[in-house]
């Protein structure tokens, strides 16, 4: 039995619309109450009452807003309709929906597009200019002269591999093409797109990671994405190169990058998912050589629970119109 309140990530509120009609919401996340906020601003708003989230009460539920549900409260939703997730991926709601094909799913999509190519930017910089070297003088309080470096090449001549140009992969090239880079990325229908020199499909990929200095990962956890990055992956790549993960961690053969990086097959990665999260303590990553650990800042922004609560209450505004609502997701692709 699922305990309510602002001390845990649950929130069970009747919504009531323009014509009258009430939908049951309940929220799954740690900043329910600011979510929760949000929407009483766009539409009347009622707090269920009772302590406990017993199976009576969650049987009436009709939509979920949630990045993640545990299996046994998906279970119980049994008149649930509708899913709409708090970030831009459904992974963690597939298996569920191919089971229950009618209900509608909605994303965040296109949301995290800015920071998560922020971050790519970031770690291209960070790598480019060997920022974990001069980190680690800093920390030694040693002043390497400068004509002890070695000279890189502009920045401008390097490759910039996107794997995935979807809304954040196309953001990725943005960012890289201002910084004069020639950006190479896969896409399932290979069409000319904006500052894409050359778009290739899933197929070719060993021919894109031949080409790219930095490959940056951000493709959607679909089941033909999990574990697509493995040795012979790495092993297409330059001894060069650098891996940026921003996709999900699961996208990538964690065994097999751990042996790249500590082998030299690749030159470093920059890492903001994991198959795992929080990243344990003693996971092997904390002492990787040349990597870069974020945790899972992609995906932030200032406005992130007044954006995804917004695009939450107009949805709900136009609920069932699929022609209207936002962010409406193909259980059969997976995003």
């Amino acid at each position: 039995m699922a305990e309510r309140g602002e001390g845990n990530r649950y929130r069970l509120i009747d919504v009531y619309r323009a014509d009258g009609s009430r939908l049951r919401l309940l929220i799954h996340h740690p900043k329910c109450r600011e979510h929760v906020k949000v929407i009483r601003r766009h539409l009347r708003v009622e707090d269920v009452t009772g302590e406990q989230l017993d199976d009576e009460i969650l049987s009436d539920v009709d939509v979920l807003f949630a990045f993640q549900c545990p299996d046994e409260v998906l279970a119980r939703l049994t008149s649930l309709k509708w899913i709409q997730s708090t970030g831009t991926g459904i992974d963690a709601f597939l298996g569920h929906c191919r089971k229950n094909p009618r209900i509608i799913v909605t994303a965040a999509k296109g949301f995290a597009a800015e920071t998560a190519a922020s971050v790519v930017l970031m770690a291209t910089l960070a790598f480019h200019w060997n920022l974990l070297g001069r980190l680690r003088d800093q920390q030694k309080h040693h002043w390497e002269p400068h004509t002890n470096y070695t000279l890189e090449p502009l920045i401008s001549t390097r490759t910039m591999g996107v794997v995935g140009l979807g809304q954040i992969g196309m953001t990725i090239a943005g960012h890289a093409k201002q910084l004069g880079m020639r950006v190479v990325g896969t896409k399932r229908q290979a069409t000319q797109i904006a500052n894409v020199d050359a778009v290739y499909p899933p197929e070719e990929l060993n021919r894109l990671l031949g080409e790219s200095d930095f490959v940056a990962l951000a493709v959607p956890l679909v089941a033909t994405t999990r574990l697509m990055f493995g040795a012979a992956q790495f092993n297409a790549m330059k001894r060069t190169a650098v891996l940026i993960n921003v996709a999900r961690g699961e996208v990538v053969d964690e065994t097999a990058l751990l042996s790249a990086l500590r082998e030299g097959t690749i030159a470093g990665a920059a890492l903001d998912v994991f198959s795992v999260e929080p990243l344990p303590s003693d996971s092997p990553f904390w002492n990787a050589p040349n990597t870069l650990i974020t945790p899972h800042i992609g995906g932030n922004r200032i406005d992130t629970y007044e954006a995804s609560a917004t695009l939450l209450a107009n949805n709900l505004k136009v609920y069932p119109d699929q022609c209207q609502m936002r962010g409406l997701c193909d259980i059969s692709l997976g995003y």
